[in-house]
C-alpha cells in the first residue's frame, strides 16, 4: 500500500489500532477449526501469489533511491 508524504501517520496508526482492537474480539469467538482453515487457506494464498509479491517487491527496491533510502 503506498501512503502519500501527507498521510497523517498518528490517525493512520489509531484507525489500524482500533480496527484491530475490533478484529481481536470478533476472533475470540470464532472456532480454533475456523482459525486454523482461515490461516491454510491464507497461506496457500500467499504460496499462490509469491511470484506477484516478489515482483512488487523488486519494484520497490528498484525505486528505493529514488525515496533517499539504501
Amino acid at each position: 500500500v503506498f501512503l502519500p508524504m501527507s498521510t497523517n501517520l498518528d490517525a493512520l496508526a489509531l484507525d489500524l489500532c482500533r480496527r484491530a482492537k475490533a478484529a481481536s474480539l470478533q476472533l475470540a469467538e470464532v472456532t480454533g477449526a475456523a482459525k486454523l482453515a482461515w490461516l491454510r487457506r491464507g497461506a496457500q494464498l500467499l504460496r499462490e501469489a509469491t511470484p506477484t509479491i516478489l515482483a512488487a517487491n523488486e519494484q520497490d527496491i528498484a525505486a528505493a533511491p529514488g525515496y533517499g533510502l539504501t
